[in-house]
């Protein structure tokens, strides 16, 4: 246990309040490299199987939309590759993915469980369900 700087750990309410651009991602190989779960745990802090219960200093949860800018734009921001990445804007490579489900509309505990229907990489489909 880290007992009390615990506090200082992923915050992310901390540190977008302050004007920090969040670049989201995974610890992988120590977590899974999914983005929908670490939107999850950024949104609900708390993984997958509901612990610990309220959530991880709950004071510094983002938002849906929040969080999946920093996994989008926050990147490509931090890369210097925002004129080709990061957005579905014209004149931006067409890399994204279909959910079987809106996770901006669902119960955020249940963003993890989002599945992959389809990937379009530079505008082309690479993968259909």
């Amino acid at each position: 246990s880290v007992g009390p700087r615990g506090r200082f750990t992923y915050a992310f309410r901390d540190m977008l309040d302050a004007g920090a651009t969040l670049a989201c991602g995974s610890d992988c190989p120590v977590s899974d490299p999914n983005p929908l779960w670490g939107i999850h745990a950024a949104v609900v802090r708390q993984r997958r199987d509901g612990t610990p219960p309220g959530g991880w200093y709950p004071q510094q949860r983002l938002s849906v939309a929040e969080a999946v800018w920093g996994f989008t734009m926050g990147p490509a921001l931090a890369s210097g590759q925002q004129t080709a990445l990061g957005s579905l804007t014209p004149g931006k490579l067409a890399d994204l993915i279909v959910l079987d489900r809106d996770i901006f509309a669902i119960e955020p505990t249940q963003i993890a469980q989002a599945q992959v229907v389809m990937t379009v990489f530079d505008g082309r489909v690479v993968y259909e369900r």
